[in-house]
């Protein structure tokens, strides 16, 4: 399917149709996290959660709209909209290595693992942060880690007509400042599009 094709099929989510492919990529997406949570531990190398979480979606999404078609008669694209990542500690995010890498996760490190499902191009993200092991986290991490939940609630809640990227912005950064840590410089969020995960409207 070419790109313009795409981009003229697309719907809003005021249709049905749309709602339930994201919600369905949405519950895929969710069960490859829980499944790369779960294996999460002192030892186990990076590559092999990252695998894991991609076979998740794979496999997921193979059983789904199995029957449904484009307006051409196609099979509609379902599958891994963005590969699994598992970013340890200082690595901001996007950590997908090539087979050949030897990261091994230890106690008291802190990773990110985000990836993405979508269904007929209608794309979920999902993301969580895990600590490895049982030690309490405390000190600069804790913090880190406390601002990063409390900015992601207060912005979920201030998301609404009217509110502007700067509103956003301020929200994250009142919650840095909270906590006595400092925003990641450069980190953007993207509007999302069919088929589209990195769209050109973003909040800084």
């Amino acid at each position: 399917m070419e790109e313009d094709d795409k981009v003229e099929e697309e719907k809003s989510v005021g249709s049905p149709d749309v709602v339930n492919k994201y919600k369905t990529a949405a519950e895929i997406a969710d069960k490859a996290i829980a499944a790369v949570s779960a294996k999460v531990a002192a030892g186990v190398d990076v590559v092999s959660l990252c695998a894991l979480g991609d076979s998740v979606i794979t496999e997921s999404t193979a059983g789904v709209y199995n029957k449904a078609r484009t307006e051409k008669g196609d099979k509609i694209d379902k599958g891994v909209a963005f590969p699994t990542c598992v970013s340890v500690n200082n690595c901001v995010c996007h950590f997908s290595p090539m087979s050949d890498d030897t990261t091994v996760l230890k106690d008291g490190d802190i990773i990110s693992i985000d990836l993405g499902c979508h269904i007929d191009g209608y794309i979920a993200l999902a993301a969580r942060s895990v600590v490895v092991g049982n030690e309490e986290l405390t000190g600069k991490a804790a913090d880190a880690l406390m601002a990063a939940y409390v900015a992601g609630e207060a912005v979920l809640r201030a998301l609404r007509p009217g509110k502007t990227n700067y509103d956003v912005t301020e929200i994250i950064n009142r919650a840095a400042l909270d906590f006595g840590v400092e925003v990641v410089e450069g980190s953007l969020s993207h509007q999302m599009k069919r088929y589209v995960i990195d769209g050109n409207k973003v909040s800084p």
